[in-house]
């Protein structure tokens, strides 16, 4: 009895599986659906005051950059997880369901009603249970369908956005990230962090479908808070290769000098000998080298399944300039490393150059560009440059914050004044009607209340007056920290060699941040 009992529980399953197979064969997704990016606010970790509204200037790029209306072939990998977190959701309601009608006949053992009434509910309760047990077993051949169901590729999905782009997805905390995004129609999100690292900003962005067993994608970016949106763009197209389900594309390489650094969208590639997996599309590909010049350049993977990066780096002509302050003796860095102490001459190249000089602990920023004469003197130019006299990035700070008190305090005292305005004009239009008492001691009172409002409105004066002022301090403070402009020293145009008693040797490799 009990193998003919398994044989015919299995002849159901085997009879009910292959009914249901050809509905889910034909059942699809709506062909017209999209398949919907949502983008949630991100995480800060140690950025500046000025940077903090990052975390919603950052995921607000995002949406704008990811508003391209291309498409996706969903994979077969996801389409299936979707179908069993589906069904296996449905089973767990049920479970739950059962568990709550189960305790609700145990507590009914505990009641103080009549027999016959609780025997009339203890009997719907068994047959709702027993209703619950006959779908729990449903939802069991469910799964084991989907398990095993064929999905076809299907046409493409356009890629749409939340909500159109509108707004930031909130993700609820200490829950089922995959049912909160099915209850939402939401594909994927997107989420992240932002974090300083000595002063650059590092951007590290999520992929996630929620789905159990899909993979998570993790992307990440630097650069200078400025570059931001070039940053966010490129992690952007980066997420777009994975999206759009591009196909796979070894890169070789062939680099000289051999000592280069190569990146590819941000991304240091670390060993030339062994080719690096990408994905079909747009990448940007930037190499330098010391005493090389800089070479950055727009590649487009496509059609073909390898690619061989040729790489050769032209020698930078150089020149060399002397500085000479007499007031002082910084430290100079070109490109964060350590070039000399001045006096003394630096080798550079025959570009734009930004320059760093350091002098106890303070932090000057030099612009050099090569004139035409330097360019074409025989000698050995001495150049010169105004120096910051106090750390600027500490005064910065100080002044805005001073600035937002000062505005603070401000707005604070604006509307009292207007209200305290508004109040006495209406006691003296008031007074004049002859709708408060016509005597002296009422025009004492409005008098004084006159005064009290000549105070407060000199004191909005005062503070709007101070607002304006630490503006225009900050700004001054602000344009200090921009790069000076390096300059010839016309009164002593050749840099001429400075004698010292001792000599002095530095390692020229020194890392700044190693000083």
């Amino acid at each position: 009895m009990i193998f003919f009992s398994r044989v015919k529980t299995s002849f159901i399953l085997f009879i009910l599986f292959f009914m249901s197979f050809d509905l889910c064969a034909q059942k699809s997704e709506n062909p017209n659906s999209d398949w919907t990016i949502a983008v949630s606010e991100f995480k800060t970790e140690d950025l500046p005051s000025s940077y903090q509204s990052y975390k919603t200037i950052v995921p607000e790029m995002f949406l704008i950059y990811m508003d391209t209306g291309a498409k996706r072939i969903v994979p077969f990998e996801e389409k299936k997880m979707r179908a069993l977190m589906e069904v296996s959701n449905k089973k767990l309601r049920l479970i739950k369901e059962r568990a709550k009608l189960i305790k609700d006949r145990d507590d009914l053992f505990l009641s103080v009603e009549d027999k016959k009434t609780k025997d009339e509910k203890e009997k719907k309760l068994k047959e709702e249970i027993l209703k619950k047990e006959k779908d729990i077993y449903a939802a069991d051949i469910d799964i084991k369908i989907e398990d095993t169901r064929f999905f076809t590729s299907g046409d493409p999905k356009a890629i749409s956005l939340w909500k159109h782009g509108e707004t930031l997805y909130k993700i609820p905390e200490n829950s089922n990230l995959g049912e909160n995004l099915k209850k939402e129609n939401i594909s994927a999100i997107i989420y992240g962090s932002v974090k300083d690292i000595s002063g650059y900003m590092v951007i590290t962005a999520y992929l996630d479908t929620g789905l159990p067993g899909m993979k998570v994608y993790e992307f990440s970016g630097a650069g200078r808070y400025d570059d931001v949106e070039t940053v966010v763009e490129t992690i952007a197209r980066q997420i777009y290769t994975i999206i759009q389900n591009t196909k796979e594309v070894k890169i070789f390489f062939d680099v000289s000098p051999k000592n280069a650094k190569v990146y590819i969208d941000s991304k240091l590639i670390n060993d030339f000998l062994k080719p690096v997996i990408l994905r079909e599309g747009v990448y940007q590909v930037s190499a330098s080298a010391e005493n090389y010049v800089e070479e950055t350049k727009k590649i487009e993977l496509k059609d073909k399944d390898s690619y061989t990066l040729k790489i050769n780096l032209k020698q930078a002509e150089t020149l060399k300039i002397g500085f000479n302050l007499k007031s002082a003796a910084p430290d100079l860095f070109f490109k964060s490393r350590y070039s000399i102490r001045i006096p003394g001459i630096i080798d550079l190249p025959k570009t734009k150059s930004i320059l760093e000089f350091e002098e106890k602990g303070v932090h000057t920023f030099g612009f050099f560009e090569p004139s035409p004469d330097i360019l074409l003197s025989n000698n050995v130019r001495n150049m010169i440059i105004k120096l910051n006299k106090k750390n600027i990035k500490d005064s910065i700070e100080t002044q805005r914050k001073i600035l937002y008190w000062s505005l603070g305090a401000f707005y604070i005292s604006l509307p009292i004044t207007m209200i305290l305005k508004a109040s006495l004009d209406d006691q003296i239009y008031a007074f004049q009607n002859r709708k408060l008492p016509y005597a002296q001691s009422e025009v004492d009172r409005i008098n004084r209340f006159g005064m009290t409002q000549n105070v407060f409105q000199g004191i909005t004066i005062v503070l709007g007056v101070n607002y304006f002022i630490q503006l225009i301090i900050y700004l001054v403070k602000t344009d200090k920290a921009l790069p000076r402009k390096i300059k010839p020293d016309y009164a002593e145009p050749v840099y001429s060699e400075v004698k010292t008693d001792n000599d002095v040797t530095i390692n020229a490799e020194e890392n700044k941040n190693e000083k």
